[in-house]
């Protein structure tokens, strides 16, 4: 069962931002909040130092 957000938190699926009114429901295995349906994924900045694409979070492995 899907709900509104009543407050601002990170989707455990995508690790994307969760804002105020977007709908959610609760992973049932982490019983935390991830999105209902998860936005559809962007290209992903490029670290310049190893050319590898960063984590969803902006954090590089270099």
């Amino acid at each position: 069962m899907s709900i509104h957000a009543q407050y601002q938190n990170v989707c455990v699926a995508c690790d994307g931002a969760i804002r105020y009114g977007d709908l959610i429901d609760k992973d049932p295995f982490t019983e935390k909040w991830m999105h209902a349906t998860c936005p559809e994924d962007k290209p992903r900045e490029v670290c310049l130092e190893c050319f590898m694409e960063k984590a969803a979070n902006g954090a590089c492995g270099c």
